[in-house]
C-alpha cells in the first residue's frame, strides 16, 4: 500500500471505514517508504492530502518519479488506479501538471467505459458498499 503510488491513491481513497481497517491490519508505513508518515497523525495528514488532491506523487530512490490517480467504477468509487513512472529528468522535462493531466484523462476514459457497460468493481469482487 505504502510503496507505489497506486497504493497510496487507493487507500487515500477508500472509504473511511476500510482505509482504517487497512491501517490497523498492515501498521504504520516503514521510514524508507514514506518519511513523512511515520505516526498515524502524520499519515493520515498524507492521505487526506492525497484524497483531497486526487493524486499521488512518489520519489523512487533518487532519480525516478511515480504519479497514480484514481479511476471510478460504475458506482463511483475508485477502486482501481493508474500510475505511471518515469525517470525524474523525463518527468521535469514533460512538466508534472502536463503529465498529470494525460493520467486523469485516461481514468476518465477508463471510468465512462466501466460506466457504460455498468461494471463496478465492489459487485464483481462481492465487496459490500
Amino acid at each position: 500500500w505504502y510503496s507505489t503510488a497506486t497504493g497510496r491513491v487507493l487507500l487515500a481513497c477508500a472509504p473511511a471505514l476500510e482505509r482504517e481497517a487497512i491501517i490497523n491490519q498492515i501498521g504504520l508505513p516503514p521510514a524508507a517508504f514514506w518519511p513523512v508518515a511515520g505516526d498515524e497523525q502524520s499519515l493520515r495528514r498524507e492521505l487526506d492530502k492525497i484524497h483531497q488532491d486526487g493524486v499521488a506523487f512518489l520519489n523512487i530512490y533518487d532519480d525516478i518519479v511515480a504519479l497514480g490517480v484514481p479511476i471510478r467504477d460504475a458506482d463511483g468509487a475508485s477502486t482501481l488506479s493508474i500510475a505511471c513512472v518515469l525517470p525524474e529528468d523525463s518527468y521535469a522535462r514533460i512538466g508534472g501538471d502536463v503529465l498529470r493531466s494525460y493520467l486523469e484523462n485516461t481514468a476518465r476514459a477508463i471510468c465512462k467505459e466501466l460506466t457504460i457497460k455498468g461494471l463496478s468493481v465492489s459487485k464483481i469482487n462481492g465487496i459490500p458498499k
